[in-house]
């Protein structure tokens, strides 16, 4: 839950540790596959096992992710079998090891692949019973933008598995959820909630503190606080699969989500977000899925509007000018810091927005699904020596999967996709290819 740099904080002592690197992937991997095989019963409700690699393995966010889901599903499938859905003390046993799964996932899939894509050399986890903390080496050559990402990592990566359990929730089992499953999304979805209303902005390293203070140093003084955070993040707790996942683990029970039906073919689970971007805008993301016949679709817009002032004297606010000091001392250019800003100035703040369109099934052919994502946006630009006035350029990414059923119990995915610079969950934000091959199978 906190993100430090290395060289900042050489005193911490670290408890247990784990360095990103393909052995890490690997054990993962045989972990989960051999417990996936070890002799479930079968039912109608299917939790998925997923493992994929793809072109950006080592950084991948996609890949670990599927390993948190596989995790979560096997915990999920277990509880099931032995009954323990039943027994609020088993459900509350359970949950914590949905948490710890969900933590690791905050820190490895969100903080550590976040900062080894912009370039840290050296990443180092530290877990208790209760947090985690993520260390790395210095991202050169400095740049506040890039501090940003990373501490939106670990809430960007819980958001991410979170989308990945529901879409499985909607796609395989007919919009219904059970208790474990609950937990993994309320642990992953509710993450942000947790740093806004729960955790002491006092504890070192709070990552929503973090990146307010890295948008005031770009955007000028008072344009992000956690307090804003907090106003807008509320919007968070009305998502409907939130409320029923709540519902699923206190009372041990298997639930469908509530449902819109717009017609007798057509059905609507409506979705609501709020996503903290590194270019100083809260946006709000809105849509849901829609179910017509036997075909199923994510559609979801999202708006926002930047936010700056012109107070720039960081003197009179000691943790900010901490920072200042920093990036002066070390005399890092070009990191995005804002100087100053002239009273006669206009300040132009961008209007951001975005479209996405997810097709589960878009078309079938015998053994062969095909599907398809379309995302469009338009943000400003952050990869800058001036963030403050930069200009707002609008961006895409689209993508095409191909699903084939090897047999009654595993199919295998191949997946091409190609987006433009920008701020995207799960994605790299510089323009990039990304194939990926996963294996899946449902216990």
């Amino acid at each position: 839950m906190l993100c430090k740099t290395i060289n900042t904080y050489k005193d911490y002592f670290i408890n247990y540790y784990i360095k990103i690197s393909k052995k890490y992937f690997v054990v993962m991997l045989i972990c989960t596959v051999s417990t996936a095989y070890s002799g479930f019963r079968q039912n109608d409700y299917k939790y998925p096992v997923n493992i994929s690699i793809d072109s950006n393995l080592s950084k991948s966010q996609n890949s670990r992710a599927d390993i948190a889901h596989s995790i979560i599903s096997v915990l999920a499938k277990a509880s099931d079998d032995y009954n323990l859905n039943e027994n609020i003390l088993s459900r509350i046993g359970m949950s914590y090891l949905i948490f710890f799964t969900s933590l690791a996932n905050h820190e490895v899939t969100g903080h550590g692949m976040r900062a080894l894509e912009l370039g840290s050399k050296e990443i180092i986890f530290s877990f208790n019973i209760f947090g985690g903390t993520t260390f790395y080496s210095p991202i050169l050559p400095f740049s506040l933008y890039k501090s940003s990402i990373v501490s939106l990592g670990g809430n960007e990566a819980n958001y991410l598995l979170s989308q990945k359990i529901a879409d499985n929730t909607f796609l395989m089992n007919d919009f219904t959820i059970d208790p474990i499953t609950s937990a993994a999304y309320m642990f992953s979805y509710g993450n942000q909630l947790f740093y806004a209303y729960v955790l002491s902005e006092q504890l070192a390293g709070h990552d929503l503190k973090a990146h307010a203070e890295y948008m005031q140093l770009m955007y000028g003084i008072g344009s992000l606080t956690t307090a804003k955070i907090r106003a807008k993040s509320f919007i968070d707790i009305l998502d409907p699969i939130l409320l029923t996942s709540v519902y699923s683990l206190l009372f041990g029970q298997n639930v469908k989500v509530p449902s819109i039906n717009l017609s007798e073919s057509i059905t609507v689970v409506p979705t609501i977000r709020t996503v903290l971007t590194p270019y100083n805008t809260i946006e709000y993301k809105v849509g849901g899925y829609i179910k017509t016949y036997d075909k199923l679709m994510r559609l979801s817009i999202s708006y926002g509007k930047q936010s700056k002032t012109i107070k720039t004297n960081f003197k009179n606010y000691p943790e900010l000018y901490q920072i200042y000091n920093y990036i002066k001392d070390e005399k890092y250019v070009n990191s995005g810091l804002l100087s100053s800003v002239t009273k006669n100035e206009k300040v132009k703040k961008h209007n951001c927005y975005g479209l996405e369109l997810k097709l589960f099934n878009l078309l079938s052919l015998n053994n062969i699904n095909i599907g398809a994502v379309a995302s469009l946006w338009h943000q400003p630009l952050i990869d800058t020596p001036d963030p403050f006035r930069a200009k707002a350029k609008t961006g895409f990414l689209f993508s095409v999967d191909a699903s084939y059923q090897l047999n009654e119990t595993l199919i295998i995915t191949a997946l091409g996709l190609y987006k433009t610079e920008g701020y995207v969950t799960g994605e790299f934000y510089k323009a990039n290819n990304r194939f990926a091959l996963s294996i899946r199978t449902y216990l």
